[in-house]
Order: C-alpha cells, then sequence, then structure tokens
C-alpha cells in the first residue's frame, strides 16, 4: 500500500513540474475565439507533451520494471521529454526492456488524440488566416479613406504576426511528434498490423502539417503584402 501512494505521489510531483515549467501567456481579452483556440493548441502542444509522456513514462514504467517505484520515476522522467506520443520509447531506450504490445497498447489511444487535435489546430489556423486577410484589407480601404489610422493597421499586422508565431509553434511540435513515430516504426519490436497503424498515423500527422505550413505561408503573404504602415 504504502508502494503505491509513493509511486502515485511521484508521478504527481513529476507531472506538476512539467505542467509549470511550460506556462504560457494568456491570452489577450481582445482576442477573437479563433485566436484564443490557436493560443491554447500553441501552448498544448508543450504542455500536452511534457506532462502525458510523463504520464506513458511512468506506466511503462510500471509494466516493464521489477522495481515499480524506481520504474515510474525513471519512466516519467524519461517519457516526460520525450513527449506524448512517442515517451514510451525513450524510457525503453533508457534500459527498461519489456513487451512491444504493452507500448503499442499504451500509445494507440494518444496518437488518435495527436490527430483529432492536429485537425482542429489546422481549422483554427485557416479560420484565423481568413479573418486576418478580410480585416487588413478593410483596414487598407479605411485607412486609404482616412477612416483609420496607420497605428491601427500596424497593430493589426502585429497581431496577425503573434498568431503566425503560434501557428509556427504548432507545426515544430508536430513534427517532433512525426519525428518520434519514426523513431517508433524504426523500432523494429512492433508487430505489421501495428507498424501498419502507426505508419497510417504518422502520414495523417504529414498531411495535417503541410495543410498548416501552407497556412502559414498564406498569412505571411497576408501581413508582408501591406503597405503604408
Amino acid at each position: 500500500m504504502m508502494k503505491k501512494i509513493r509511486i502515485a505521489s511521484v508521478l504527481t510531483i513529476v507531472l506538476f513540474s512539467a505542467a509549470c515549467t511550460t506556462t504560457g501567456n494568456r491570452a489577450s481579452q481582445n482576442m477573437s475565439p479563433q485566436q484564443r483556440a490557436l493560443q491554447d493548441y500553441s501552448a498544448s502542444y508543450t504542455t500536452q507533451g511534457a506532462v502525458a509522456g510523463a504520464a506513458l513514462g511512468c506506466l511503462a514504467g510500471l509494466l516493464l520494471s521489477k522495481n515499480k517505484a524506481a520504474g515510474c520515476v525513471g519512466g516519467a522522467a524519461a517519457g516526460g521529454l520525450a513527449g506524448g506520443s512517442m515517451g514510451y520509447y525513450v524510457a525503453q531506450q533508457q534500459g527498461q526492456a519489456g513487451s512491444a504490445s504493452a507500448q503499442y497498447a499504451l500509445q494507440k489511444n494518444k496518437l488518435e488524440d495527436d490527430v483529432a487535435q492536429a485537425n482542429q489546430a489546422v481549422q483554427a489556423s485557416l479560420d484565423v488566416t481568413k479573418d486576418t486577410q478580410a480585416e487588413i484589407k478593410q483596414l487598407q480601404r479605411q485607412v486609404a479613406s482616412g477612416q483609420a489610422s496607420k497605428g491601427q493597421l500596424a497593430f493589426r499586422v502585429q497581431d496577425a504576426e503573434r498568431d503566425r508565431a503560434n501557428m509556427v509553434k504548432i507545426s515544430t511540435g508536430l513534427q517532433e511528434k512525426i519525428d518520434n513515430l519514426q523513431a517508433g516504426i524504426n523500432g523494429g519490436t512492433l508487430s505489421k498490423s501495428e507498424l501498419t497503424y502507426m505508419r497510417t498515423k504518422q502520414a495523417q500527422l504529414v498531411a495535417e502539417k503541410q495543410k498548416l505550413d501552407n497556412t502559414i505561408n498564406d498569412l505571411a503573404g497576408v501581413t508582408g503584402g501591406v503597405t503604408g504602415v
């Protein structure tokens, strides 16, 4: 009983530490719902990776290590560094040997969530870019007619650049997930069906990242084309 309490306490400390180190800036009061969602996705890719990775690493350690408490600590630390999708593989590389099917079971639901979140993040990026293009064009017309100032236009461009920075963070996080998946695929310990599933999820993440990167370029074109600021 005391051993279970110690394991739970250790994991709680690891998860709390991971969450604390990934706290970002809060959304401004003037953000649209789409912009808030985009910033939340940007922040969550860092927090989610550390926290979910630590949790998966601890579970892996519990399954694979004879010393359960030590297994949780080592797995959580390694998994937190790796991120949610492939925390198990890093835990294994740290010297813990175990069942490949256990690895797969721990990560399957997480991969489904990763793809769903990537799709939602891309949609938020598309919505933000569309709104930004319309608003900047309107402000340009208003500046030309004297209804708005150049300062207002410059502020909106700056706002759009913040949104683009959030998109870049998400894209970077997606690439890390893709790379971690590839590391798992290259591990050579999974069955053919498991490898097929992981490759399918990897391909879906790659497709979402490409959409996001295209949107980032589109938004850069919108802000870069602004004149008179």
